[in-house]
């Protein structure tokens, strides 16, 4: 009688597993609507003059740090010129025209479009990682009409020109650029995001080869580039023609930046949810994994976690409001260990 109540409680155990697993695969796939990815042409192209354009989301960038970098930040000086012929007036986001930034919240330098507004990003001292506020100047962008830009960072000021003509000017604290990343990249008309860098060496090594990986969420910009030049106190470099940059010939489509690099993205609230929202799988598998199975019930746990979670993730590829996340796959194993071993634990006390 008591093995046929065990059977019955162990059955009951396996039950509410499978509709936890069931509960955990609903919520993080919902709204069950499901897409490819999908490879198209870039439709970032340079044209016989060298000119940039871009018709939509794709990606231009240079094929390493830029030479000019370091020299900035340790002169604190720096000029960009660009030429710029919008395509759309009403592409806001802002539409990234140029970007020297590492991800969507880590940028050393944005000029973007909001509508007939032109958008600057400058990360110093006492701005946040992402630039923020920044600099915003009205009415500078017409459909169809070449406008110049120049953005000077020189003797703690920050001067931006539209037309040659000086329509910001405004003081920076000390040593304004000792707060960039030696390590950014310059992107054209998108962003560069070095995961999906990661994405495209992990994709060749397993055999498939990813021209250009872009996201359909990407505040890409639209026009020409018809300038595009860095002056710094020891360096000159023009980006127009565009003959030294990456412009992959096809384009991968993702929905959604996938988290290839571990806590790469901080989000306190997400990971402690995917942290703790695993516990009661971990405390569920406890009760199915017999007690004298010490290390291999552990590893058991942990084996079925990897692979739950392992699937839910890469099922987010095809899910456009989803972002898989290697962080939240470890989270997930961690969770599921300490609902092991708390309800172990739990028990060991209980019995001695």
């Amino acid at each position: 009688m008591l093995s046929s109540t065990s059977s019955a409680a162990r059955f009951l155990h396996f039950l509410f597993l499978l509709a936890v697993i069931a509960a955990y695969a609903g919520a993080t796939l919902f709204p069950f609507r499901l897409e490819l990815p999908t490879h198209d042409i870039n439709p970032i192209k340079v044209e016989a003059g060298g000119e940039i354009v871009s018709v939509g989301i794709g990606v231009a960038r240079t094929a390493s740090v830029p030479i000019w970098l370091n020299d900035a930040i340790r002169h604190n000086s720096l000029r960009v010129d660009l030429t710029v012929t919008t395509a759309d007036i009403q592409q806001s986001g802002p539409a990234r025209i140029l970007t020297l930034s590492d991800s969507h919240s880590e940028r050393n330098l944005s000029v973007m479009q909001d509508e007939q507004h032109l958008v600057v990003l400058l990360r110093t001292p006492e701005s946040g990682p992402n630039g923020e506020p920044g600099y915003r100047i009205e009415r500078t962008f017409e459909e169809g009409k070449p406008v110049s830009l120049a953005i000077e960072i020189e003797d703690q000021a920050l001067r931006i020109r539209v037309n040659s003509e000086v329509t910001l000017s405004s003081a920076l604290p000390a040593f304004p650029l000792s707060s960039w990343n030696a390590d950014y990249r310059l992107g054209f008309a998108n962003e560069f995001d070095p995961q999906r860098e990661a994405v495209l060496r992990w994709c060749g090594q397993c055999g498939r080869l990813l021209d250009g990986f872009v996201a359909s969420g990407d505040s890409a910009w639209r026009g020409q580039i018809a300038r595009a030049d860095v002056v710094t106190p020891n360096h000159s470099v023009a980006y127009i023609p565009a003959t030294s940059l990456v412009v992959p010939a096809t384009t991968t489509r993702f929905h959604l930046d996938p988290e290839i690099l571990p806590f790469f993205r901080r989000d306190l609230v997400d990971a402690t949810a995917n942290f703790l929202g695993f516990v009661p799988l971990g405390i569920v598998l406890s009760r199915l994994i017999r007690a004298r199975m010490r290390l291999a019930g552990v590893l058991f746990a942990v084996a079925v976690a990897f692979g739950l979670s392992l699937s839910i993730e890469a099922a987010q590829f095809l899910v456009p409001v989803r972002s898989p996340s290697i962080t939240d796959l470890l989270l997930n194993v961690a969770g599921v260990c300490l609902g092991f071993l708390l309800l172990r634990r739990t028990v060991f006390r209980a019995r001695s």
